[in-house]
């Protein structure tokens, strides 16, 4: 059984939803959450500097975030950027489920409806994609 808590306070550096607000935030915003906030939940979080600025790089690529087991063990949460007009992202959406739930053959179209409907929140919020701000289910 997963069990998660509603209105939990949770570290920024672990889940895919957090991943994905923590990676778009402004620069001198993110330096002061990754030196002061960055706590270790699971042996599979990420909290070094180095391993934050890649993984921040790698979400921004790949427009999702993955995450295995670093909020919760047996959990895995796929997270995808909600954008406002303007194209900031204010928001994140995501599933959260045990990992048995997210085999590697299934993972591509869950990845894909996470993005989907992130894509679909930011154009109810007025985002307009420009050419190549398109999201693939490349995340993983």
């Amino acid at each position: 059984m997963l069990s998660i808590e509603a209105g939990k306070h949770v570290a920024f550096n672990c889940g895919a939803a957090q991943r994905v607000l923590l990676a778009h935030l402004p620069d001198a915003r993110w330096e002061e959450v990754v030196a002061r906030h960055a706590r270790r939940l699971t042996q599979y979080s990420v909290v070094s500097r180095d391993e934050l600025e890649r993984d921040r790089r790698e979400i921004r690529e790949r427009g999702c975030a993955v995450g295995w087991e670093d909020d919760a063990l047996h959990a895995c949460g796929l997270g995808a950027p909600v954008r406002d007009a303007g194209g900031a992202v204010i928001a994140a959406v995501s599933i959260l489920g045990i990992v048995q739930r997210f085999p590697a053959e299934r993972l591509p179209t869950l990845i894909r409806r996470v993005m989907q409907l992130g894509d679909d929140l930011s154009l109810r919020l007025g985002y307009a994609p420009r050419e190549g701000d398109s999201q693939g289910p490349s995340c993983g």
